[in-house]
């Protein structure tokens, strides 16, 4: 397992949650549930099982220092993984915020056959100006990926608890990035569909 110096894996569990909960509630929960063991939720091989995942958690809590480290341990395991901060697509295309080297295994994994699995660090960030930039910030990047990668994407988004708007956010990250289901319910604690389909709204937790 290949981990940066500076990084320390906890093995976090995460805890999914319905659209509607409230933002005081939900940070409540994130520093309580811990308390029932590490078998309690969810654990990063779960969340790499599904589509699309919103990762919400306090300012302080590591998201990006897991999100980079995660990317990393995804192609430590010979698969495709990319890092990718949301707050550089706010003015520049995918391209320029990956890098040559980056774009260039973007490039390779589009003309392929492959899934890969896209970090998107962070929603807060992306917001920082104005809300509407997070919506560039998604344009941007489905437009790069195009139809074809975006049905062989696994999407992760990193967001503070407050800056996560669960009615609108939820809906514009559903309208760019539908989820092949006929479940119309955010039941987040559900099984995939009997026909191996995942639910329609993203996992919040």
């Amino acid at each position: 397992m290949i981990k940066s110096p500076d990084f320390v894996d906890l093995d976090r569990r995460f805890q999914p949650l319905p659209p509607e909960a409230k933002s005081e509630d939900t940070a409540l929960d994130s520093y309580t549930h811990s308390i029932f063991g590490p078998q309690y939720g969810l654990s990063w091989d779960d969340l790499l099982k599904r589509r699309l995942v919103v990762v919400l958690g306090e300012a302080g809590s590591g998201k990006t220092q897991e999100f980079r480290q995660r990317a990393k341990l995804v192609r430590a395991k010979g698969q495709i993984g990319f890092f990718i901060p949301l707050e550089g697509l706010v003015t520049q295309p995918l391209d320029v915020v990956l890098g040559p080297e980056e774009n260039q295994r973007l490039r390779t994994w589009l003309r392929s056959s492959e899934e890969a699995t896209f970090f998107l660090d962070s929603v807060d960030e992306a917001k920082f100006r104005k809300q509407a930039d997070f919506y560039t910030a998604l344009d941007r990047f489905s437009h790069a990926l195009g139809r074809d990668g975006l049905t062989r994407a696994r999407i992760l988004l990193s967001s503070r608890i407050s800056e996560w708007q669960p009615q609108s956010d939820n809906a514009e990250l559903v309208t760019r990035f539908p989820q092949p289901s006929s479940q119309t319910t955010p039941d987040v604690d559900s099984n995939p569909d009997a026909d191996g389909r995942e639910p329609s709204q993203p996992l919040l937790i």
